[in-house]
């Protein structure tokens, strides 16, 4: 039997150990590694819901850009609608204007003709004394051409109020125009009725025209109220013409 010596034990002792420091030094790296994998797992976890809570957000932000322009798209429309409606209405107004004057006109030629009727000459007298009977038929002239332009306002005033009804529910088709309140409100009148609501967030343009209707409007009033004034001072009507100022009279009133 052979014996080793002692270097030869003392050669394989330090051999096993650093054999064993080894192998301590490579089960600490897979420990290493093998947490290190663990954390990439758990990154690559919290990565992925991040990326799917961002995904969320892009398509939350995509479905209120298509919200918006389609509000906006809604919103172009209305005022467009709305400006065509005014610019018809203010055509009407100068189409009345233009036809109160021509009224005046021939109110102003009858309020001439009646000036000789004052003369004392006697030859002179003779022929505006044959014109009086045909004065209540140049008056009756008068007062349906009043009726007629007064119908006219009433329907101008309704045509008025009904866009302004529609003006007044436009949040169910604009909501939050600009995400802002809506702004004070100021009166606009029409035809001596009771004033209508006019919002502020309204355009410029379809504001100043609405303003302008409203100036044109009491003008016209104050015109039909002379032309009353002025045909009722035109010589004594008969019954039926009489009648008719004080319908024409309450009429403008109401």
């Amino acid at each position: 039997m052979r014996y080793k010596s002692i270097p030869e034990l003392n050669t394989s002792a330090t051999d096993n150990k650093s054999e064993a420091s080894r192998i301590t030094q490579v089960q600490n790296s897979l420990c290493d590694l093998v947490e290190q994998v663990s954390r990439l797992k758990q990154q690559a976890a919290s990565s992925e819901a991040n990326a799917n809570s961002w995904q969320q957000q892009v398509k939350q932000i995509h479905s209120l850009i298509e919200r918006k322009q389609n509000e906006d798209s809604a919103s172009m429309r209305v005022t467009n609608e709305v400006e065509a409606k005014v610019g018809a209405l203010s055509a009407q107004v100068a189409d009345m204007a233009a036809r109160m004057l021509e009224v005046e006109g021939n109110l102003d030629f009858v309020r001439e003709s009646d000036l000789p009727s004052g003369e004392a000459a006697s030859p002179e007298r003779a022929a505006p004394d044959k014109e009086v009977p045909a004065q209540p038929s140049a008056l009756q002239e008068k007062l349906e051409a009043v009726a007629e332009h007064l119908e006219v306002v009433d329907d101008l005033s309704d045509r008025i109020a009904e866009l302004e009804r529609r003006l007044s529910t436009g949040q169910d088709f604009h909501p939050n125009l600009g995400s802002s309140s809506p702004g004070p409100m100021s009166e606009v009148s029409f035809g001596g009725e009771a004033p209508l609501k006019a919002s502020n967030a309204l355009p410029d343009g379809v504001a100043s025209q609405l303003g302008e209707l409203q100036l044109r409007i009491d003008a016209i009033d104050l015109k039909m109220k002379s032309v009353q004034e002025a045909a009722l001072k035109q010589g004594p009507p008969d019954g039926k013409a009489e009648e008719e100022v004080k319908q024409l009279r309450s009429e403008s009133v109401t």
